[in-house]
């Protein structure tokens, strides 16, 4: 398997991976996020697009919450 090969085989492993933490309820995303293994296992950059996620589903929560008010 070249480098190229593995990359992508990478990748999609950790899209598969992000895709499966985002249908987690948020407390566990949250405290994956939080977590000292975190870095480990995943890139900078799915960690962002993580705690983005987890930004929006917040204000979708926050928004919720003040429409029901």
């Amino acid at each position: 398997m070249t480098n190229s090969q593995a990359s992508v085989q990478l990748d999609e492993t950790e899209e598969d991976f992000i895709a499966e933490l985002k249908s987690k309820p948020a407390k566990e995303l949250h405290n994956f996020l939080a977590g000292p293994w975190t870095a480990a296992i995943l890139s900078p950059e799915a960690i962002e697009e993580l705690y983005q996620y987890q930004k929006l589903q917040q204000q979708e929560v926050t928004t919720q919450q003040q429409t029901a008010h």
